[in-house]
């Protein structure tokens, strides 16, 4: 199976285009290592997003996944059809990844059936959309196994930092609250065409089973992460305030923690911000009794 334009990338119809953050994986060392990691059987579903010319697709197939792919070029639609229709393992969607509802995209089974999900999320993401994204794999963790991905290596390293880090932030926090998130390799700008100004990585990130944050406080602990890190240099109580909590609450919360409000967001911990959502949550509920 050929790729389209897959002779020689810089000789193809379709340009990658810069406004939409293409940079189109063209080393098949590369490519066999992220199947690899990926850790697929066959007959495995798997959502790909920006499958641009296709590279990553003839892979994945080869591997003998059911590939759903979410490309928004409409000018590389007609190629992939092309090329991996006939298969018989290959659907694609024209559309924006970060828009489209997932449920739809692979079945309404997967979000219904209620057990762990088979499907899994093998892509090389488009670089504008990797923060976004992210967000978006976390909201719909319940529809996917596992997901291996790669991104620009400062969006990976800020997923991995450590707290009082320059990278620790907010999209640290909530992802690692309901992501195990591991390192696979790092990937030079020479395997790509065009070649990127940065230096991108292969990561693992697979749903927690038994995550901290429930259910019931995923929107609260949401909103104190994202409220904490609003003004880095400002203490978490101020922060918080400004994030629209009541101050009289946030004492009570911080005495009972043992956090310090003179702290600041990006020290806290995972577990400290889910134990200060906890009792945030707990005075929430006393007052709209």
């Amino acid at each position: 199976m050929t790729t389209p334009n897959s002779a020689d990338p810089k000789n193809g119809k379709q340009r990658p285009k810069k406004r939409l953050g293409q940079h189109f994986l063209v080393d098949k060392n590369i490519i066999a290592r992220i199947i690899k990691a990926a850790k697929l059987q066959e007959g495995e579903r798997v959502l790909e997003i920006g499958p641009g010319r296709g590279a990553l697709t003839t892979a994945l197939i080869g591997a003998g996944a059911d590939v759903v792919a979410i490309e928004f070029d409409r000018s590389l639609i007609d190629g992939l059809n092309k090329c991996f229709g006939p298969s018989g393992r290959f659907r694609l969607v024209c559309g924006d990844a970060v828009k489209v509802l997932f449920e739809e995209v692979l079945g309404s089974e997967e979000a219904d059936s209620g057990e762990s999900s088979t499907v899994k999320v093998v892509a090389n993401l488009p670089y504008n959309i990797s923060g976004p994204i992210i967000a978006k794999f976390v909201e719909n963790r319940a529809l996917f196994s596992t997901m291996t991905i790669m991104l620009q290596k400062e969006v990976a390293d800020r997923l991995l930092a450590e707290p009082s880090t320059k990278d620790y932030g907010a999209l640290t926090v909530i992802v690692r609250a309901f992501m195990e998130v591991k390192r696979a390799f790092n990937v030079p700008p020479t395997c790509f065409y065009p070649p990127p100004k940065v230096d991108s990585t292969v990561i693992n990130m697979n749903p927690k089973e038994k995550p901290s944050v429930t259910p019931l406080m995923e929107a609260d602990f949401k909103k104190v992460v994202k409220g904490a890190f609003l003004q880095r240099r400002k203490t978490l109580r101020n922060s918080l305030k400004g994030a629209g909590f009541e101050p009289v609450d946030l004492d009570k919360a911080f005495a009972v923690t043992a956090i310090s409000p003179t702290r600041r967001g990006e020290t806290l911990t995972v577990a400290e911000f889910v134990r200060l959502t906890k009792n945030l949550l707990e005075k929430k509920e006393v007052v709209d009794a």
